[in-house]
């Protein structure tokens, strides 16, 4: 709308000048994968607004890594989850199976603004690193980008304790062998 302010710019223009940043920013972030080093939250959330960014609806990925923590791939998940709650396990394991990651990072959006962590987002997270302890894959981190913030159930804390409770059910935690 302010673009079309401007003399000489009419609808269709400012609609794909609006549209040149995104544009960019998936170029870019195609061109650099398995060259992209997520070793800790903020680089997470840096590549995470230059593959999306956070709309009306939840967004899901899941960024498989190799031992280095080096991104291999990223997954993203239909947008037919209307939220994290209704996030298929089944899914998850079968798409994560045939990729060679040593570990994984999950991160989704609150479309809300609100980056808190739900009963739900806990619960999933729970599942998640079963799932992934399962699979012999170690589980790095969940972490929910809002628009101007994110949270990290690794740097909270609480990524420990989750792991902690599915260890006390049998599950092992991989090791990264680098």
């Amino acid at each position: 709308e302010q673009l079309i302010k401007i003399n000489g710019i009419g609808k269709e223009t400012a609609l794909f000048l609006s549209l040149l940043p995104d544009i960019f920013a998936k170029y870019n972030a195609s061109k650099n994968v398995g060259a992209i080093l997520l070793d800790d939250s903020r680089k997470c959330v840096r590549y995470f607004r230059e593959v999306d960014r956070v709309g009306e609806n939840e967004t899901f990925y899941v960024f498989c890594l190799n031992a280095k923590k080096e991104l291999i791939k990223r997954i993203k998940f239909n947008s037919n989850f209307s939220s994290i709650i209704n996030f298929p396990i089944s899914w998850f394991t079968e798409k994560i199976v045939s990729i060679p990651t040593k570990a994984i990072i999950v991160m989704h959006s609150h479309p809300s603004g609100n980056c808190n962590p739900t009963d739900a987002d806990v619960d999933a997270t729970s599942k998640l690193i079963q799932a992934s302890m399962t699979l012999g894959i170690k589980f790095e981190d969940h972490i929910i980008v809002a628009d101007r913030s994110y949270y990290s159930f690794s740097n909270s804390g609480i990524l420990k304790s989750l792991k902690e409770k599915v260890k006390n059910m049998g599950f092992e935690d991989p090791i990264l062998d680098e």
